[in-house]
Parts: C-alpha cells; sequence; structure tokens
C-alpha cells in the first residue's frame, strides 16, 4: 500500500485554469536540441497520437529501479468541494507481488458527456484491469477530458470518494453520507510548439512539451512532466524523502499512443514503463 505524506491546503477551490510558460530548469543543450527539433512540424495531427477507440487496452510492464533515499514517486493535488490537498508518496507493490512482473493496464470503457467535475466536449471514461503498484489505488473512476479548441489538450482526471486518505468532508454534518467526491486533474497531452509548458493555476505540476523526435523509426512527440520540490516550512532546510521534486519523461509514438515514461528523482532514474506492444 502507498504511503502517503498529506499536506492540506483550506480555502476556496482555486479555478481550472491552464497556463502557458516557458519551460524551466532547460540546459543549453536541451534547449539547442529542442531548437533544432522545433524547425520541423510533426507529422500528422496531435490527435493522432493519442488514440481513443473504445476498447483499445494500454499495457505497460513496469521496472522499479528505486531506493531508500530516491523512491519512485507520485503527486496529486486533490479538489474537494471547499479545499484541497496536496499528496505526495511512493509507488510500492501491492500484494505478494513478483517484482519482475509488474504491470499497468488501461482500457478505454466508453465515452463520457462529464469527466469528474469537468465536463469537456470530448471524454472517455477507463476501466483499470491490472495495476501492480498503485498508480490510481484511491481512484473510484478514471477519465481522459479532451478539448480541442485553439489546440488539443487531454487532461488525465481521478474522482476520489470522500473515503479516501486526505479528505475534506464537507457535508451538512452526516460525515461521508453526503460528502461530494474529491477530483484530481493534471494535463496529460498537447499538442503546441516545442518548448511550452502549461499546468494548472497555482500548482507545482507542469508538463512541457520538448518536441517531435522518433521512438525505434516511428514518428513521436517528447514531453517531460516536472514535479517541482515541497516549499520547506522556516526552520526545515532538508526535508523528507518525498519532498523532493521529480521528472517524468514521456513519449508518444503516432497511432500508438504513450509507449514510455522514465521518471528520475534527484537525477537517478527510479522507475520506467514500456508499452507491450
Amino acid at each position: 500500500m502507498k504511503t502517503l505524506i498529506m499536506s492540506i491546503f483550506t480555502g476556496c477551490l482555486l479555478a481550472l485554469v491552464g497556463c502557458d510558460k516557458p519551460a524551466n530548469n532547460q540546459s543549453k543543450e536541451k534547449q539547442t536540441s529542442a531548437n533544432m527539433e522545433a524547425k520541423r512540424l510533426p507529422p500528422g495531427k496531435p490527435e493522432e497520437y493519442f488514440p481513443t477507440d473504445i476498447g483499445h487496452r494500454f499495457d505497460y510492464k513496469i521496472e522499479l529501479m528505486e531506493s531508500e533515499e530516491t523512491p519512485a514517486m507520485n503527486h496529486e493535488q486533490v479538489r474537494w468541494s471547499k479545499s484541497r490537498t496536496e499528496t505526495r508518496g511512493r509507488y510500492m507493490l501491492l500484494g505478494k507481488k513478483d517484482r519482475n512482473d509488474l504491470h499497468l493496464i488501461l482500457k478505454v470503457k466508453s465515452k463520457s458527456s462529464k469527466q469528474g467535475i469537468l465536463e469537456h466536449p470530448e471524454g472517455y471514461e477507463l476501466d483499470i484491469e491490472r495495476d501492480d503498484i498503485g498508480v490510481f489505488y484511491d481512484s473510484d473512476k478514471v477519465f481522459f477530458a479532451i478539448s480541442k479548441g485553439d489546440r488539443y489538450e487531454v487532461m488525465l482526471v481521478t474522482e476520489r470518494s470522500p473515503n479516501s486518505p486526505g479528505s475534506m468532508r464537507s457535508g451538512s454534518g452526516w460525515g461521508s453520507y453526503d460528502a461530494e467526491p474529491g477530483c484530481a486533474l493534471r494535463f496529460f497531452f498537447f499538442g503546441e510548439r516545442p518548448m511550452m509548458s502549461i499546468g494548472l493555476s497555482k500548482e507545482n505540476d507542469s508538463l512541457t512539451f520538448v518536441g517531435p523526435t522518433e521512438h525505434k523509426n516511428r514518428p513521436a512527440l517528447k514531453f517531460i512532466r516536472e514535479v517541482t520540490a515541497r516549499e520547506m516550512e522556516v526552520g526545515d532546510k532538508k526535508g523528507g524523502l518525498l519532498d523532493h521534486g521529480f521528472e517524468e519523461e514521456v513519449i508518444f509514438v503516432r497511432g500508438v499512443g504513450m509507449v514510455q515514461l522514465i521518471q528520475t528523482v534527484e537525477n537517478t532514474v527510479t522507475m520506467k514503463w514500456t508499452l507491450v506492444e
């Protein structure tokens, strides 16, 4: 079971506003490479890199290369009706799993006009067929919410029960009986010019489109998800293991979808997902 550390922020619900910003923490080598990639437009349309056919399955083989000093990490900010919670934890094996045979298997279940607290023009509910490290352990429902305005954007939406860890019940005195579910949101994929970053307003979880690339001789798109380190309290100079930031390099292949995710914590590879094709 995941070990969770909760930082609870009370106050009004923040507006769900996507913010464009220049990519940060990029080395000169990365910037030079990105500038070269930007000279060529990726073939096809953004949606061709994100298949959503009903029944489509994504089977990821997962490798954990973590250590006690650099754990494989997860991060979410869950919105409740009148507050939000930030959750930082580490991925761990659920039950008696073979460490050499870990998988996350997702299937596009059906179209959905509502995706948690969102109502994007295009939405899909996912089935979690297998989840050996608890990526969606506390989630009641999982959705992709897609918008096709000025650019193609996909948000990953997970719905949480009022009884889940860190929930902020705000019913009318009947405990969880009339409490509303929570919802975690983050950008998962989008179409833009290289080195553009987007993220929800006032959150520390951003996604950068690095640019077009190739994966096994196929056209692909490369993204970097960056979760910044937790802001230290006054007098806390070091912080805990789960207070570190992390990055995830993600590759999407045309006609296939996400084929690879590599997480690094403190410049150390902690986890790798590979699509079983």
